[in-house]
């Protein structure tokens, strides 16, 4: 589903930004999001490792949040070409996320 899409990048290999948590490839324990330009939008492939289980069988609500959090920079990113940072997040959970 992914193959042939571009990967928007924030930074260059060995920048500060590979640390972040959220999005940086070098940051041992984050969540590594990657999101690919789609027609319109973009598309993160995303998968919720067990170590980020809150309830049983689901993803802790903040884990949820940062995945949302960081896709939605993406998409900031893809429309603007520039970098933003959240000022506010809300999110309202309907049902378990599972892992």
């Amino acid at each position: 589903m992914f193959a042939g899409l571009e990967e928007l990048r924030s930074s260059a290999p060995g920048a500060r930004l590979h640390q972040c948590f959220g999005c940086g490839p070098d940051h041992e324990i984050g969540l590594r999001v990657r999101c690919f330009r789609a027609d319109g939008g973009v598309l993160a492939p995303i998968i919720i490792p067990a170590r980020f289980e809150g309830p049983p069988g689901a993803a802790h609500g903040g884990i949820v949040a940062g995945y949302l959090d960081e896709i939605l920079a993406g998409a900031a990113l893809h429309h603007t070409g520039r970098i933003y940072v959240t000022g506010e997040l809300t999110v309202r959970y309907l049902k378990p996320t599972p892992i």
